[in-house]
Order: structure tokens, then sequence, then C-alpha cells
């Protein structure tokens, strides 16, 4: 029988559809039929017009907008920008990680005090 290796290489490669995010939080749950955690990561920001009006010139060019011509939606927009699916053991060592990284977070931004340990 072989020896077992005593070390692995994993190479990092990003797929094509890789892309950095912005994320302001998290909505999701344990998905009954499979057992994984799901999460859907989102981007808030405020809605953008649908239609504004502008009004003309006698030239034909474009003038001021006009008053309360803006449609669209009211309040905030959260835009999902991805879903996460992880087993068990995955979410377990995402936890893991976050916490010893938001562990060294908190050392180097001592005026962040929290109400419970991490």
């Amino acid at each position: 029988m072989a020896d077992q290796p005593k070390a692995i290489k994993f190479h990092y490669i990003k797929s094509p559809l890789a892309r950095d995010i912005h994320v302001n939080g998290v909505f999701g749950g344990i998905n009954p039929v499979t057992g994984d955690l799901h999460l859907s990561v989102f981007a808030e920001r405020p809605p953008i017009p649908t239609a504004i009006t502008f009004e003309l010139s006698s030239e034909g060019s474009l003038g001021p907008e006009v008053g309360d011509s803006r449609e669209g939606r009211d309040g905030m927009v959260r835009i999902v920008q991805d879903t996460l699916y992880l087993d068990f053991a995955t979410a377990l060592s995402l936890h893991q990680w976050l916490k010893g990284h938001l562990g060294n977070f908190l050392k180097a931004h001592p005026e962040i005090v929290l109400e419970d340990e991490l």
C-alpha cells in the first residue's frame, strides 16, 4: 500500500461568474427537504425611479424635472445578490471562520463593545 500524503495543495480558481458583491444582510433558513441551510444575501438601496418627466424648451432641449413627476416604488429595495446552500459541516466551518475573523476584528477595534460574547 502506498504511503498516505502528508499534505495537499488546493488551487483557488475564480469562476467566470464570480463577482464582488456588497452585502447588507441575509435572509434564509433550513430547507425542510434537504436539511441544508440556505442564505440569500442582499444589498439595500433606495429605489430608482421607473419614470421621471422633464420639461422641454421651445427649442426641444431637455429642461428641469417636473415637480412631483417621479414614478416608482417607495421605501427601500433589497436586491438578492446570490443564495448559498450549505450542509451542516460547511455551515459549522463558516461559523468558526466568522467567529475567528470577528474576534480579530474586535481586537483591532477596541471601541466596539458587544453585549454578548461571540
